[in-house]
C-alpha cells in the first residue's frame, strides 16, 4: 500500500482479515491525496477490498470487552463454546439437527443459536443478547442489491431477506453461492425481543445506543439483521434462550430440467413460517435427539479406531450430510444428491458418496 508515493505497508501474505494501518498525517498534504494498493495473487479468484476508517474518540467512543473464549466442543450437529464476558458466563450453542433417521427434520431448513448466561460473581446483572445476521447469507456477491423485511406471524418474530434479482437455479459451476430464496431470522414472541434492518455500519449501533429502526421494509447491499433480546437481571440461576435461522430455497435443484423443491415442501403447501415455529414448538426434544446422537457417534468411533478417528467420523458426518440436498424425484423416488463447492461444481459425484458412504 501506498500514499502518495510512499510505501505504509508491505506483507508477504494476507490473512483474509481487515488489518487497520494507522497514517502518518506527515504524508498527506493539502488537496487531493492519493492511496494506492496492489495485491499479487496467484491462488485463484479473490477481492481486494481496502477503505478509509476514523477511530472514534471521545463522546463518540464505546468502550466494548472482548469476551474470553474458555472451551471449544465440535461434535457431528453441534459446536459449543464457553465465553467469560465481565461478570457474566455465555455458553452458545450453535444446532443442526441432521439427523439421517428422520427425514423431515433432516429437511427442516431451521438451524438454532442458542445462549446460557449466569453470573459468576454472585452479584445480579443487566444482561441484553445481540445478534447480527448478514445478508450476504443469501447472496452470490456482497454487492447484489437485496430486499428484507420484518414481520410476525402467530408466535414469532421474524426478519427475512434475500436478492431482488432472485435468479432461481441460475448459476452453476465452482465457487457459487446460493442467490435466490429468503434467508430468515426468528425469535419468540415471549421473549419481546427487538429487532431492525440496518447497514453494517449502524448494526451495533442500534445495540450500544440503543437506536430504533423503525422500518419493516428495507433495500441496499450488505444489509444486517439485528436482533436484541434482553434478559433482566441475571444471577446465579442460569437463563436460556434461542434464535432461529432458516432458509427458504423454494427450489432445492434442477434435475433433468426440472426444478424440484426441498423435501419438507414437496407439496408446494408448506411455509417457513410453519417450518420455524414447528422448530420452535420442538426445540427442547429436538436439541435432546442431536446431542445423544453426538454422543453415540462419537463413543461408537472411539471404541471402533480411537481418538483421531472419532474426530475424522465427526467431521466426515458433517460435511457430507451438509453437502446433500434430501428431495423428491418427479416418479415419487427419493434422492439425496450431493453438490460439489468446487473440481467443477457437479451434483451427484463420487468424491462426495465415498465420504459420505
Amino acid at each position: 500500500a501506498y500514499l502518495n508515493g510512499k510505501e505504509i505497508y508491505n506483507v508477504a501474505k494476507l490473512a483474509g482479515k481487515f488489518v487497520y494501518i494507522p497514517l502518518d498525517k506527515k504524508l498527506l498534504k493539502s488537496g487531493k491525496n492519493t492511496l494506492a494498493v496492489y495485491a499479487k495473487n496467484t491462488g485463484g479468484p479473490s477481492f481486494l477490498d481496502f477503505g478509509l476508517v476514523e477511530e472514534p474518540t471521545g463522546t463518540t467512543a464505546v468502550k466494548i470487552d472482548e469476551a474470553k473464549q474458555t472451551s471449544l466442543s465440535f461434535n457431528a450437529l453441534q459446536t459449543i463454546y464457553t465465553f467469560a464476558c465481565g461478570a457474566i458466563d455465555l455458553t452458545l450453542t450453535f444446532t443442526s439437527p441432521l439427523l439421517m433417521d428422520d427425514l423431515d427434520l433432516l429437511s427442516r431448513p431451521v438451524s438454532y443459536i442458542a445462549t446460557k448466561v449466569k453470573s459468576n460473581d454472585g452479584k445480579n446483572h443487566d444482561v441484553k443478547l445481540y445478534y447480527g445476521a448478514s445478508t450476504n447469507i443469501a447472496t452470490h456477491s456482497p454487492f447484489q442489491p437485496v430486499e428484507a423485511k420484518k414481520y410476525n406471524s402467530a408466535q414469532l418474530s421474524i426478519l427475512k431477506a434475500g436478492t431482488t434479482e432472485q435468479p432461481m437455479l441460475k448459476r452453476a459451476g465452482d465457487d457459487v453461492r446460493i442467490d435466490w430464496g429468503y434467508m430468515y431470522v426468528a425469535a419468540p414472541l415471549a421473549y419481546n425481543s427487538t429487532q431492525n434492518i440496518s447497514s453494517i455500519g449502524d448494526a451495533l449501533t442500534t445495540f450500544l445506543t440503543g437506536k430504533q429502526l423503525n422500518q419493516k421494509e428495507v433495500k441496499g447491499e450488505q444489509l444486517v439483521l439485528n436482533t436484541i433480546i434482553s434478559l433482566g437481571k441475571v444471577g446465579s440461576t442460569v437463563k436460556e434462550n434461542y434464535l432461529l435461522l432458516g432458509y427458504d430455497d423454494i427450489y432445492a435443484l434442477q434435475y433433468f430440467k426440472s426444478n424440484l423443491r426441498p423435501w419438507w415442501n414437496t407439496s408446494g403447501k408448506e411455509t417457513i413460517e410453519n417450518q420455524l415455529q414447528l422448530a420452535s414448538d420442538q426445540y427442547s426434544t429436538v436439541v435432546k435427539k442431536c446431542a445423544a446422537f453426538d454422543q453415540k457417534l462419537y463413543n461408537d468411533a472411539l471404541k471402533s479406531g480411537g481418538e483421531k478417528y472419532a474426530q475424522l467420523c465427526i467431521l466426515a458426518y458433517r460435511q457430507a450430510v451438509s453437502a446433500h440436498k434430501l428431495v423428491k424425484s418427479p416418479e415419487g423416488a427419493l434422492l439425496f444428491l450431493s453438490k460439489e463447492n468446487f473440481s467443477n461444481g457437479s451434483i451427484g459425484t463420487v468424491d462426495i458418496t465415498y465420504p459420505s458412504a
